[in-house]
């Protein structure tokens, strides 16, 4: 192929967390500087005051969460026009480990489709050959290290970094290779270590389940994910591990509210697993974080490469192919992440408004539609409970 292909999604929180999905070394596959843009996206920095050590310790002393039975999951958005109408279901992650889900309303959303639309993302593509890519190869060995072989003791504050040993100890041992690490990807290590053990997993299974849905329909999938064409790679490999990229402050505050955070993304686990809109709106309207990718977004290798700005260019770029695929066709079917439909206004569905499309949320007085809509073959037969399982917070 022409050109060297590195997806993963651009959405705040956990979400981009639970679906980064690292197959081999890290830097396999792509380039470490375009990770790091899609580990700072992932990670929270808290504009808040932290709790207090005492409501800290509380929150480390939580067992996994647990869920028994099949979930619903939450209900849909509806967008319509006369004739043509898009399904979303918002999707929370982390979700809680092994969970079943099945969903009468998005079987039969899908059943009445002709199109499913990929979760917004963005994708990079390195401009080179394959003879590049080898020659690229070297640069790429120990870029996610602190330049001139510092360690984390050396780059960070000693007060951030005995809170680290703590919560090394508690959710990553006695891996010495992480001390080499620059703070964005050594808190990143930390945070995906920290969601295994308060039992918390991506949002994979839910849209693989889906997608297997689509599949039996024979829906077309169109993928929404922006594409961004790395130039000159080697040299940003090389900038990249020269800079001095300021992620001590995130480094800081994931540290400092990783025990709430860990709390809080298990509230919107199991609220996404009962279904409960309320309480999803709840948890992220009191939500003032924002993230590290607020805090390397300036940095000059980003700003070379158009990184800067990957937000509203893929909302942008989503909102383009959702509009192109509802004028043609009568029904498509989208997942898009929660916080970004519950926001106050949500740029997604105000973009969407603006081409004249109704917006009907799931908690709304009125339900999506008026008719019943069919029930595809498997889903769960009218009249069957909304919930079969129970979520242990």
């Amino acid at each position: 192929r022409p050109g060297l292909l590195y997806s993963a999604p651009m959405d705040s929180d956990g979400l981009s967390m639970g679906m980064i999905r690292n197959r081999g070394p890290w830097w396999r596959g792509g380039l470490m500087a375009c990770l790091a843009v899609m580990v700072a996206s992932a990670l929270p920095l808290s504009a808040q005051t932290p709790m207090a050590a005492a409501s800290r310790q509380s929150a480390a002393t939580l067992v996994p969460i647990q869920v028994t039975g099949t979930q619903t999951g939450p209900g849909l958005w509806r967008v319509s026009k006369p004739g043509h109408v898009l399904w979303i279901l918002g999707m929370t992650s982390p979700l809680p480990q092994h969970m079943q889900w099945q969903s009468q309303e998005v079987a039969s959303a899908l059943a009445r489709s002709q199109v499913l639309l990929d979760p917004p993302g963005v994708k990079m593509k390195l401009d080179t050959g394959f003879f590049g890519k080898l020659w690229l190869l070297p640069s790429l060995i120990g870029v996610r290290n602190n330049p001139d072989g510092q360690t984390l003791r050396d780059v960070v504050a000693p007060q951030d970094y005995a809170r680290w040993q703590v919560l090394k100890s508690r959710y990553l041992g006695d891996s010495d290779k992480v001390e080499r690490w620059r703070p964005l990807f050594a808190a990143y290590q930390l945070y995906r270590k920290a969601l295994a053990a308060h039992g918390l997993d991506g949002s994979g299974d839910v849209l693989e389940d889906i997608r297997r849905l689509a599949r039996a329909d024979h829906l077309q999938r169109l993928p929404t994910k922006t594409l961004v064409l790395i130039e000159q790679p080697r040299h940003l490999v090389k900038t990249f591990k020269r800079s001095d990229l300021d992620d001590r402050q995130c480094f800081a505050q994931t540290l400092a509210n990783l025990d709430v955070d860990m709390q809080t993304l298990r509230q919107r686990a199991g609220a996404w697993a009962a279904g409960d809109i309320e309480d999803l709106r709840a948890a992220y309207a009191h939500d003032e974080r924002v993230t590290c990718m607020d805090v390397v977004s300036e940095a000059g290798f980003l700003k070379q490469q158009g990184l800067n700005d990957l937000p509203a260019r893929q909302r942008q770029h989503w909102l383009q192919v959702t509009r192109d695929a509802l004028e043609h066709h009568a029904g498509v079917f989208a997942t898009v992440p929660m916080d970004l439909l519950l926001a106050s206004p949500s740029p997604y569905l105000e973009g969407l408004r603006a081409a004249g499309y109704q917006i009907e949320a799931p908690d709304a007085a009125e339900p999506a539609s008026a008719e019943p809509p069919p029930v595809p073959a498997g889903a769960v037969p009218a009249g069957a409970p909304a919930r079969s399982g129970s979520v242990t917070q």
